[in-house]
């Protein structure tokens, strides 16, 4: 059943110790609190064999130290990790599929982009990221689920039912066809034929059949600026996403779709690996 939810049993914060990329402790502290979760607390050192560095250690000891003092209602935890080589498979190493990891970053290029997309490479869990044009507050607003056409897509709408029932909102799928589809279309109608654009997205949404579900078709070459753009206008709490996958031409197209759509949205972009089964009902 695609409008089954999802559980989520812990939230985990990757920690670099730098304000910038540690945007998302206060919606995960917020998360937390609103649904009686434990968070566990994760900085990834680059270091040699087993050693972890003492001031890195001293950092997040205090850095957790005061957020257990400023929201003593959460049970927190901390793990400092040793990464000789990808300091996001480290990570995924130690997530478990039922974790939500929240995480920020200023920029989607670099040693941050790549964090990203090697973290939702290589995990299961749904990471939850505010890219640098998205505002870190509470999660308000409909939940869009970006679709194409694709069974692969298709598993990211148990996250999005799941997170919509938590906040008590609404569910919108958004599909973005081409313009040279869109003109493959109109040919096909002046012909006489009987074709609709519009055709997958619905049938998706009566197949759903919740009154909680709504769907638009948006005609843009650029999937991540269209979807950037209609989640601003619907004042949408995030954008729900689904890779295609680890490797291969097509994983590369949709990974830089996903990650391309945090850079420009404005509220936060969950993203998932595609599980092989719909997920259950979302804990709280």
């Amino acid at each position: 059943d695609l409008s089954t939810g999802m559980t989520v049993e812990r939230i985990v914060v990757p920690l670099t110790l730098d304000h910038r990329y540690d945007r998302g402790v206060s919606v995960a502290a917020s998360l937390a609190e609103r649904f009686g979760l434990p968070m566990l607390f994760v900085c990834v050192d680059l270091g040699a064999g087993d050693s972890i560095d003492l001031d890195r250690r001293a950092l997040m000891d205090a850095a957790c130290g005061a957020f257990v003092a400023a929201h003593p209602s959460i049970v927190v935890d901390d793990l400092v990790l040793v990464a000789i080589d990808d300091p996001a498979v480290a990570l995924a190493d130690h997530l478990e599929s039922q974790d939500l990891v929240i995480l920020a970053t200023e920029a989607m290029e670099g040693p941050a982009g790549s964090f990203a997309q090697h973290l939702v490479g290589n995990s299961s869990s749904p990471v939850l990221m505010f890219g640098p044009a998205a505002a870190v507050g509470d999660l308000e607003g409909d939940v869009v689920v970006a679709v194409d056409g694709s069974v692969l897509a298709e598993r990211s709408i148990p996250a999005a039912f799941g997170f919509a029932a938590a906040l008590g909102s609404n569910v919108r799928l958004m599909e973005v066809v081409p313009s040279a589809v869109s003109e493959h279309v109109r040919r096909l109608k002046e012909r006489g034929e009987r074709v609709s654009e519009n055709a997958y997205i619905r049938d998706l949404a009566a197949r759903l059949d919740d009154t909680r579900v709504s769907w638009m078709v948006i005609h843009h070459d650029d999937p991540a600026v269209a979807l950037s753009e209609a989640a601003r206008q619907a004042d949408a709490a995030m954008i729900v996403m689904s890779t295609h996958g680890r490797e291969g031409f097509v994983a590369q197209v949709f990974n830089s779709i996903a990650l391309e759509t945090v850079r420009y949205s404005r509220c936060p972009v969950l993203v998932q690996r595609p599980v092989s089964e719909p997920l259950s009902a979302i804990t709280g």
